[in-house]
């Protein structure tokens, strides 16, 4: 038996699909990506695709690897950059929960939908959609999980540590999810502090650069940036993380009127 595969639509199909997950993956995570990444990410997933039909010979695991994993690692990676490894393998499972779960949904409809023209005797039995249900509010559950403790990780006040030569301060930090402020000479994240803990931490000898910034309403203006020693973070738990080198710019607002926190740490600080 002898079949036809027509490649182009086999692409289409996969880059309209992929794009979706991504486009999803981003609204769950709140991660913003330029269309011309998401559009990239896309086609590198369907040749992806196209070329694990070409794997078919081969064990699975390699064409699982050569034509999902790796894909799908590479797809995040275009599309969001993110900045470790943690980062990265959270990102693709949720893609791959994405695809299994679309891909279950898009089944069943499949399946029902005959069982609607040729009568229940073909569709799939009740013993299935029962199992077809609890697995997906135990996946639903699961997925809500990771959303929701992403989201309050990202709305907590942090304590601080910032050393800057022979100066150590202790403050309070937020992690501010719209932070968006990256060095545009080496794509350095950005963190803001108040003029208060400014002044504490500058000194005469400091070196110091001037990078644009841009706001709701200010359109386009100039930030004070320097690189410090260190920034501690301490997290739920007793847990540490160090920032090295980290940057960091003067605000030109008033961050709180009670002076709860003096940073707004980069929304990929915990990342």
């Amino acid at each position: 038996m002898q079949y036809e595969w027509y490649i182009d639509v086999y692409f289409i199909v996969n880059f309209a699909m992929d794009l979706f997950l991504l486009i999803l993956l981003g609204k769950l995570l709140k991660r913003s990506a330029s269309a011309f990444r998401l559009m990239a990410a896309g086609a590198f997933g369907a040749l992806g695709s196209c070329a694990a039909v070409c794997f078919w010979r081969f064990p699975a695991v390699i064409t699982w690897i050569m034509g999902l994993l790796l894909p799908g690692c590479i797809m995040v990676w275009i599309a969001f950059r993110p900045k470790t490894w943690r980062s990265l393998v959270k990102m693709v499972l949720l893609l791959f929960f994405e695809a299994f779960c679309i891909g279950g949904i898009m089944e069943a409809l499949y399946q029902r939908t005959k069982a609607s023209l040729y009568g229940l005797s073909k569709g799939m039995p009740v013993l299935i959609w029962f199992f077809l249900a609890m697995g997906a509010w135990f996946g639903f559950r699961f997925l809500w999980t990771i959303i929701w403790e992403m989201k309050k990780e990202s709305q907590t006040l942090y304590l601080l540590t910032l050393k800057a030569g022979q100066v150590q301060t202790f403050t309070t930090g937020y992690l501010d999810t719209g932070n968006n402020l990256y060095d545009p000479s080496d794509n350095r994240p950005v963190h803001i502090v108040s003029e208060n803990l400014w002044k504490k931490l500058w000194s005469p000898d400091t070196d110091c650069k001037r990078i644009p910034f841009r706001t709701i309403g200010n359109p386009l203006g100039i930030l004070d940036v320097m690189e410090i020693e260190q920034i501690e973070i301490q997290k739920e738990g007793g847990a540490k993380k160090r920032l090295s080198k980290p940057l960091i710019a003067r605000a030109p607002f008033k961050m709180t009127k009670d002076g709860s926190y003096e940073v707004l740490l980069h929304k990929e600080t915990l990342y």
